[in-house]
């Protein structure tokens, strides 16, 4: 499914016409994630409460488009693509053909008065960017046709590059290089060009009608301009606005070598020309070694030489004076407080004598000078489609002219992009290695090997051989204390906070600071500090060289993130638990990374403590695989203490439960009750009676899954905890509704909502509500069910719970079953599949399988209900599910009858009505009048066999059934 938005506003496919929904999906696909606040207000700026405007949005979108966004508590990010987004990656591509068949009129073209100012702004801003990309590529075609001698035909190019629907009018840049190509073309165009020339007060210079093989003149192009600009096209028109508008005429793009400050900032005063006028020079300063020699290379540069002898400083004022400029001042880190002379004295002078003069500067570090717009530059951006990779492929054509990612391979040159951190300068030497490595082989070596990162080929101006090079320079210009916390905070994975800097690395704010004024770290508007991921390795190789701190380094940040974990344990039992989530979530790499430090260094009762401290986040977080695999590997380890083994394997025996592993799940969890019980830890103990439990309902033994939870409740009435005793009354009451004892369940339910809404924490309020919900519905009370849904998919969406989401959804189908509504039941099961993709949660995929079974059955589709409840089957039974596949029975009966298969028929619902007694189990009550009618038209038989048939032996003859046509 695509968005269409060139030329006109449409989801074709889709059912969905309200254009400020499809305005949003726009939105998002062109400018990536957002966080909610800014969507709402944006969307919705004189709504009295934009939030909910949004919410509802998003509700419509999921209705109605799957898939086409996600969302989490801050952030909403868009998953559908758009023609804009491919005509963005095909202009940058030069792919005339693709730009041609794309741009089929301006940008959302007729769509307007859907939101604020600042939307508006956002629709024209971007409709003019993509009707320039349109233009440039079409001036580029009417420049190469007009190489090869095929003047007419490049003349149709000019004019289709000057008359761009949507575009604004031509600049004088546009007008200078498509002049040339109109007049060799002798097309009738040349006059209105002439006529919008003399409106700028352009003298365009005399053409001749060109012979085959003429090139045009390109000496509008900046001398020694760096390699064209793949992407940024955001960042230009950004740094072009800060540059129109500086207050003192002074920007300076920040970023770490190799990020792309020269090629952006030529390509921005390449384009500043046509705005401001005047004369503009590119100056490189990376071969001047004292400040005092920055007049006469900018001399230099404007074919101009200082008296002998004299500093050339009086003399760039008198010629810069007296007209408008642009300095380029590039490479300007070296010339900073330097004993030989300070550059930012020069630069201030200029600026002071010069007020007509603007500067961009290209810089690791500010000037610090007053009035100094500071422009921060980051990577390319990430994803198979984005500028890291188009440039990846771009560079690997020029060894292997036949490069051409697949789709599995895309998913590789992700990550390669990823560990890259969007370098331009790291991307291109990748690049360079598709000849020799293939594409997975080359990011492994990456992820811990920065020489690849090196060219064979000769050196160029302004350009590195290597990173490490890049690096080192940074590395050298460092005191030593900067040194030693740069190398310390390497320990760290994915960011840090200040206090873990402080604890770990010995650093202060003031020495973070001077670090971030070296491009070396940035401050997130999370408030974190990240490293760029190639420099993050140079680091890490500067502190491996001594082995003691490295040791000691790392030794710190487990013990700190540990006492972090420990810290918010109580915490996540609280009010305060989704407060918590949000920074554990931000250190959950930091967090694995102590994780594994206790495996390598024999802490595996360290490790259990951050696992008892953090099982809640972790469970909510659905960290299932690592977790386990972590945990089980703890457990092999001989040193680990009784109460270490208890907590360890409380959390192996939920997780091997949620994996469907039954049989190891219940020997766990029985011994992590046995040894919670002896050594005192309640609630451990309390944790794996009520999972045990829950596992012993579902195995087909009731008086022992009842005993077990009782017992839980008591133990979590006597231990004080809120959570905890929310927990235990909410599964008690689940399990007690399912076998049909409404009158009991009820209570406990309604006391785990309301306890875990005055104490508790948002997700053991979600998973309360769920429970609530079931039972609601089960018991008949429909109306006051679906409000319980509704509030449960509220705090899981707010969460990030994608399995209990999903489980939510596939519940709430059975609600819109029942009151037979199979469109509103498939919609919920569609979503709810969608979130289980390639995750292992068979009863909540089996359940959905089951329902689609249902309803087959209802509509007379008798092959398609036998595949789908047969398939349920097979998930129930790979994760032991007895509970499960019995109630499915009365279905199976129906089912049997429906094909003419009385005596079949009769075996399900006699078997059902035994096990039904043995196993305690009652189908809920919006079921019961069906069953009741099915009991009195199928006989059951005389009872001769006093045990039901296998049932295994049961689900063969059903598979038997012929497919109907």
């Amino acid at each position: 499914m695509k968005l269409i938005t060139l030329g006109r506003l449409e989801l074709p496919g889709a059912g969905l016409k309200r254009p400020k929904l499809l305005l949003l999906l726009a939105y998002l696909a062109l400018e990536g994630p957002q966080p909610r606040r800014t969507l709402a207000k944006l969307f919705w700026p004189e709504s009295k409460d934009p939030p909910a405007n949004l919410r509802m949005a998003l509700h419509h979108l999921r209705q109605n488009v799957p898939g086409g966004c996600e969302s989490t508590e801050t952030l909403v990010v868009g998953q559908i693509l758009t023609d804009a987004t491919e005509l963005r990656k095909a202009a940058r591509q030069n792919a005339v053909a693709d730009v041609e068949r794309l741009y089929q009129g301006p940008f959302l073209r007729g769509t307007g008065g859907t939101g604020g100012e600042e939307l508006e702004e956002w629709i024209h801003t971007t409709r003019e960017e993509l009707a320039g990309l349109v233009r440039s590529v079409y001036r580029r075609a009417a420049g190469d046709v007009a190489r090869s001698g095929d003047h007419a035909v490049a003349a149709e190019w000019a004019v289709r590059a000057l008359y761009v629907p949507g575009a604004c009018p031509p600049s004088p840049e546009d007008l200078k290089l498509l002049y040339p190509v109109l007049v060799q073309g002798q097309h009738g165009a040349t006059a209105a060009v002439r006529k919008l020339a003399a409106e700028f007060g352009l003298a365009l210079a005399p053409v001749a009608t060109a012979s085959p093989g003429h090139s045009p003149d390109r000496s509008s192009e900046l001398e020694g301009r760096p390699d064209a600009l793949v992407g940024r096209e955001r960042e230009i028109r950004e740094v072009l606005a800060l540059l129109e508008r500086a207050p003192a005429g002074l920007v300076t793009v920040l970023g770490p070598g190799g990020v792309g400050k020269s090629r952006l900032a030529a390509e921005v005063a390449g384009q500043i020309r046509a705005r401001l006028g005047g004369q503009q020079a590119w100056v490189s300063l990376e071969s001047v070694p004292d400040a005092n020699l920055i007049p006469a290379r900018i001399l230099d540069t404007l074919d101009l030489s200082p008296a002998r002898n004299s500093d050339g400083l009086p003399l760039l004022v008198h010629v810069l004076r007296g007209q408008p400029t642009v300095l380029v001042l590039d490479n300007f880190e070296h010339l900073i407080d330097r004993e030989a002379g300070d550059g930012t004295e020069v630069v201030a002078a200029l600026l002071a004598a010069c007020p007509a003069l603007r500067i961009l500067i290209t810089s690791r570090e500010p000037l610090h000078l007053s009035g100094e717009v500071l422009y921060p530059l980051g990577g390319l951006s990430g994803g198979a489609a984005g500028d890291a990779a188009t440039l990846f492929v771009q560079r690997a054509r020029l060894v292997q002219p036949d490069f051409q990612p697949t789709a599995e391979q895309d998913v590789v040159l992700d990550r390669l992009c990823s560990l890259l951190g969007g370098l331009p300068q790291g991307i291109e030497l990748a690049a360079a290695w598709v000849r020799k490595l293939p594409l997975a082989e080359l990011a492994d070596e990456l992820a811990h090997n920065l020489n690849l990162l090196t060219t064979e080929a000769l050196p160029q101006p302004g350009r590195h051989t290597s990173l490490r090079a890049v690096f080192n320079q940074s590395w050298q210009r460092l005191t030593l204390p900067e040194q030693d916390v740069l190398r310390r905070v390497a320990v760290f994975q994915g960011g840090f906070t200040l206090q873990a800097a402080i604890h770990v690395a010995g650093a202060s704010a003031s020495l973070l600071t001077t670090l971030i004024d070296r491009s070396l770290l940035r401050l997130t508007a999370a408030e974190r500090y990240e490293m760029h991921p190639l420099l993050g390795q140079f680091a890490a190789e500067q502190l491996a060289r001594t082995p003691e701190l490295q040791a000691a380094a790392r030794e710190a940040h487990t013990h700190f993130f540990v006492a972090l974990a420990e810290t918010a344990g109580p915490e996540l039992y609280g009010p305060n638990q989704e407060h918590w989530f949000g920074p554990l979530s931000a250190d959950q790499a930091n967090l694995r990374e102590a994780t594994e430090w206790c495996q390598q260094h024999d802490q595996p009762d360290l490790m259990a403590r951050m696992q008892r401290a953090l099982w809640i986040f972790g469970y909510c977080r659905e960290s299932y695989t690592w977790g386990l695999r972590q945990i089980m590997r703890a457990l092999q380890h001989p040193r680990v203490s009784p109460s270490g083994r208890a907590i360890l394997l409380r959390g192996a025996g939920v997780l091997s439960r949620v994996f469907g592993d039954t049989d190891t799940a219940l020997s766990m969890l029985t011994e992590a009750t046995e040894l919670a019980e002896e050594h005192h830890l309640p609630d451990i103990l309390l944790v794996a009676l009520i999972q045990r439990g829950l596992l012993l309902s579902q195995l087909g033994e009731p008086v022992a899954a009842r005993r077990d939870m009782e017992r839980g409740l008591r133990i979590a009435a006597g231990a004080g905890n809120h959570t905890l005793e929310s927990y235990a009354h909410s599964y008690l009451g689940q399990y007690l509704s399912r076998a049909g004892q409404y009158g009991a369940a009820e209570p406990l339910l309604r006391f785990a909502v309301t306890h875990a809404r005055q104490y508790a924490g948002s997700w053991q309020q979600a998973l309360a509500t769920l429970h609530l919900a079931n039972h609601l519905r089960d018991s008949g009370q429909l109306t006051a069910a679906e409000e319980a849904y509704a509030a449960c998919r509220a705090l899981l969406e707010r969460l990030g719970g994608t399995r209990y989401l999903a489980e939510c959804l596939a519940d709430q189908a059975t609600l819109q079953y029942y009151r037979a509504d199979h469109a509103g039941a498939r919609q919920f099961l569609e979503q709810s599949l969608h979130l289980l993709e390639h995750r292992r949660a068979a009863q909540t995929r089996a359940a959905c399988f089951a329902l689609y079974g249902r309803m087959a059955l209802d509509e007379g589709r008798l092959s398609e209900a036998k595949h789908q409840l047969l398939h349920a089957v097979q998930e129930y039974q790979g994760a032991v599910l007895l509970a499960d596949i019995v109630i499915l029975l009365p279905v199976f009966a129906r089912l049997a009858w429906r094909y003419g298969e009385p005596l079949l028929a009769s075996e399900c619902l006699r078997t059902f009505n035994l096990l039904r007694l043995e196993e305690k189990i009652e189908p809920p009550l919006p079921e019961r009048g069906e069953l009741d009618l099915l009991q009195q038209r199928v006989p059951v038989g005389d009872g001769h066999l006093a045990e039901p048939l296998p049932l295994p032996a049961l689900m063969t003859q059903l598979a038997e059934l012929p497919t109907l046509l």
